[in-house]
């Protein structure tokens, strides 16, 4: 049996219409277009539902609040006022998901909750390159030409719920992977992804080098689910951030020479070959082809931000 979906949409409407296509097109379609809802009254997508005798709705703050209550909101509470009249519509129709279409409004609020994994979001690049404010419709495929991509494509992804604020353990409350929290790095820090059940799937983790005003990444891994979304760039990010807080002069850190992904990584986000030590896993490293490589990454030359 067909499941009800209500598709969000802001502009011309041209991914819903693919998605029409294929409803009318396919004999067993797993879903069925029962809504669509946009946030902008003029939007091509409206009109292209109602010729396929669909049902629309068009939810902007103006509309929802009133133009005299939405000229004073914020922008925080625009977005509660529509996420909760587009709750209230797929309450009303039924629907069981709900597909973004190139929709522009972030949803907020208690829709998050009640369709958990239920919302699908259509973003016409590969994220995390081109997303973000500014990036929809022509917009996102100028930036990908202008910035000289030889490949671009789309990202389909399930929206959560995003934090409110990092989540903090210590080693004594959660089991931590035992490569974590060693006793010799001392004032470490670590920061990650946790799972819906708990387990551990991404994790960077610095130390500070106090003698030589420095940050050590000490761990960096990420779950093979997770692989190909810049999820270690995110980490990588968190690091580079904790050591500009510290004002520290350097990250540093180490990998193995056979370890070519991991080094490849480590140059794109700006590091560099400061030395190798050619007998640290054994006295025989050279002829094992196996050494252990050091890399930096610096801010600046005289040990101070800039």
């Amino acid at each position: 049996m067909s499941k009800k979906i209500a598709v969000l949409v802001s502009g011309g409407g041209t991914n819903l219409q693919a998605l029409m296509d294929y409803e009318k097109s396919t004999k067993d379609c797993p879903y069925q277009i029962v809504a669509v809802i946009s946030d902008h009254k003029d939007a091509y997508a409206l009109e292209r539902a109602c010729k396929a005798g669909i049902k629309t709705f068009v939810t902007s703050p103006y509309v929802v609040m009133g133009a005299e209550v939405a000229k004073a909101a914020t922008r925080d509470e625009k977005r509660i006022a529509v996420s909760d009249k587009v709750l209230e519509i797929c309450h009303q129709m039924d629907v069981c998901a709900i597909v973004q279409a190139g929709w522009l409004t972030v949803l907020s609020g208690k829709i998050i909750d009640e369709f958990a994994n239920k919302i699908i979001n259509l973003h016409p690049a590969l994220l995390p390159k081109f997303g973000g404010v500014g990036m929809w419709g022509h917009h996102v495929h100028e930036a990908v030409l202008a910035a000289g991509e030889k490949e671009s494509g789309c990202t389909i992804h399930l929206v959560r719920k995003k934090a409110e604020g990092e989540i903090i353990h210590t080693p004594e409350e959660y089991d931590f992977p035992d490569c974590l929290y060693q006793d010799h790095w001392e004032r470490a820090e670590a920061y990650g992804i946790v799972g819906e059940n708990g387990e551990l799937l991404a994790c960077i983790e610095v130390c500070p080098e106090e003698w030589s005003n420095r940050l050590m990444v000490t761990e960096l891994w990420v779950d093979d689910s997770l692989q190909k979304q810049g999820i270690g760039k995110k980490l990588m990010d968190k690091a580079k951030e904790i050591a500009k807080f510290q004002n520290r002069r350097a990250i540093i850190l180490e990998t193995q020479s056979c370890n070519t992904n991991a080094i490849g990584f480590y140059l794109h986000q700006g590091f560099e070959l400061i030395g190798f030590d050619k007998c640290c896993y054994t006295n025989k490293d050279i002829e094992r082809r196996e050494v252990r490589i050091n890399l930096g990454y610096f801010f600046a030359m005289n040990g101070r931000w800039e």
